[in-house]
Parts: structure tokens; C-alpha cells; sequence
């Protein structure tokens, strides 16, 4: 349905995600977060090997509300978790999970599992880039991929019709392949 989009949801990901004026860029790197979760995960990673497996549940960025004359002025992202898994084969997962306040599906959706894609490759990188960094490194970082990617959107905003209900699971499929 949006394959002739990338252009917009492109924009939709360096102007939310990347750029300093943006909508989520704020949030996740409201007092060093991105930062700081991505750090962490570095540590768990240097103090694991194939036959030590060393992981966290501490590595989550929250997006907190604001509130605008004490009214709640919330962001759509709510969090990002992060964390890892080896594999049989000495590869390594480093998974996300996303998870949304509310999404409306014919616009919103496919939007915000684009930019959540991207942001994810994107914290992926900073991760390799730190690991690049440590002397005597266990783990090969060419084994290290982007693992899973769950979306949760706390609410969906659809009509209630078979076509719009058909777009919406055509949207999640495509973007699942």
C-alpha cells in the first residue's frame, strides 16, 4: 500500500527521530537516555561470551508525559526496550520493543513501525561503534544483527469496516516480510 511512500516516511523519520527540533529526539535524549541505555547494553555485551551469557532488563528509554498547565501533553512513543539473545550459531540478537500510546492505523501505523525500524538500526550501529572501542572484546561483532522488533500500540484507531480492517492487516504483513 505505501511502497511508493519512502520519501515521506524518510522525512517522517529524520525529522521525529534525528533532528534536535524533533517530536522524539527530545524525549530520547531527554538527560542522556539513548545514550546512556546504549552504554549499558555495551557493558552487559563485554562481560558476555558464547559460554556466558550476561543480560538486562535496565536497558528501557522511557518517554515521559508533559504536562502544559498541569494538563498531560504525552508524546505518541512511550518506551523502548532493549535487549539481547545469542543464538546456537554465536550470533547475536539485539532486539526492541516499541511501545506506542496510541496509533491511528491508515496514517499513523505505518509511520511509526518505519520510523521504529529505522531507530532501531540506528541504536544498532551506536551499539557496534561502542563495541568497536573495547580491548579484548569475547563476542565477533560481524555476529552481532538486528534481532526482533515488536510494535505495541496501546491503541488503534481504525474504522470498523472490512476494507479498513483488510488495510491494516495488509500494512502489518508488509511490514512483517
Amino acid at each position: 500500500f505505501y511502497e511508493d511512500d519512502k520519501e515521506s516516511f524518510d522525512d517522517y523519520y529524520k525529522n521525529n527521530f534525528l533532528e534536535k527540533a524533533g517530536t522524539f529526539y527530545n524525549k530520547l535524549n531527554e538527560q542522556n537516555q539513548a545514550e546512556i541505555v546504549t552504554d549499558h547494553i555495551v557493558e552487559y555485551l563485554k562481560l558476555s561470551d558464547n559460554k556466558k551469557i550476561i543480560n538486562t532488563r535496565r536497558a528501557i528509554i522511557i518517554l515521559k508525559n508533559d504536562l502544559i498547565e498541569e494538563k498531560l501533553d504525552p508524546v505518541g512513543l512511550v518506551s523502548i526496550r532493549i535487549y539481547h539473545n545469542f543464538n546456537l550459531d554465536g550470533s547475536i540478537n539485539i532486539n526492541f520493543t516499541y511501545i506506542w500510546r496510541t496509533v491511528e492505523v491508515i496514517v499513523g501505523l505505518p509511520y511509526s513501525m518505519y520510523g521504529s525500524i529505522c531507530y532501531s538500526e540506528y541504536l544498532l550501529e551506536k551499539i557496534i561503534e561502542k563495541l568497536k572501542q573495547v580491548e579484548d572484546l569475547k563476542i565477533n561483532l560481524k555476529k552481532i544483527k538486528l534481532g526482533n522488533l515488536t510494535y505495541i500500540a496501546q491503541s488503534l484507531h481504525m474504522f470498523r469496516d472490512n476494507y479498513s480492517e483488510n488495510i491494516a492487516k495488509n500494512i502489518v504483513d508488509e511490514a512483517t516480510i
